[in-house]
């Protein structure tokens, strides 16, 4: 599982958010930690690849969004990749990309990556630990599952790490 994980990430490949459902479904809160090491590898690979022999081609298919993310990297490369990882603005593999251009530490990258995912990996675990509780009791997934408080707590951290960016705006 974490192999593929790796893979996965490592090839931008928009499978990471179901794979990280089925692993909480398959191996429970043990997900949890194999996912956030696999996706540090993965994302540490992509990055490493984009600082070198990639450099061009990650720098092309990511020119729209250098401009955007520029001023932010300048700033605090560390605490912006956080963000960037905790708010998901950005889509995934830009994000472990574009920290390249800006001469980011490869150590700095692998803690603020592994930091910054911890958060979102909780909550898709969480959700589908709950879920599959949901199923192994018998109950046909319906509307009604809503009712249950993993589904409900899980649903709720994910719309609080959703709304982050406006909350933020507002307290700039």
């Amino acid at each position: 599982f974490s192999i593929i994980y790796i893979i996965i990430v490592s090839f931008s490949i928009p499978l990471a958010s179901v794979l990280t459902i089925a692993g909480g479904a398959l191996f429970g809160w043990h997900a949890f930690y194999m996912i956030i090491i696999a996706a540090t590898i993965g994302s540490t690979i992509v990055f490493i690849a984009a600082k070198t022999i990639f450099h061009d081609f990650f720098k092309i298919k990511t020119n729209f969004f250098y401009k955007q993310l520029e001023t932010g990297f300048k700033k605090n490369d560390f605490l912006y990749l956080i963000v960037l990882r905790l708010i998901p603005l950005v889509p995934f593999w830009v994000v472990n990309v574009i920290p390249a251009f800006f001469n980011m530490k490869v150590k700095h990258y692998i803690l603020a990556t592994f930091l910054g995912i911890i958060p979102g990996t909780l909550i898709y675990v969480w959700f589908s630990i709950g879920f599959e509780k949901i199923l192994i009791n018998g109950n046909k997934p319906d509307f009604s599952i809503f009712n249950q408080p993993t589904i409900i707590g899980s649903f709720t951290a994910l719309g609080i790490l959703i709304l982050l960016p406006v909350l933020l705006k507002k307290h700039k």
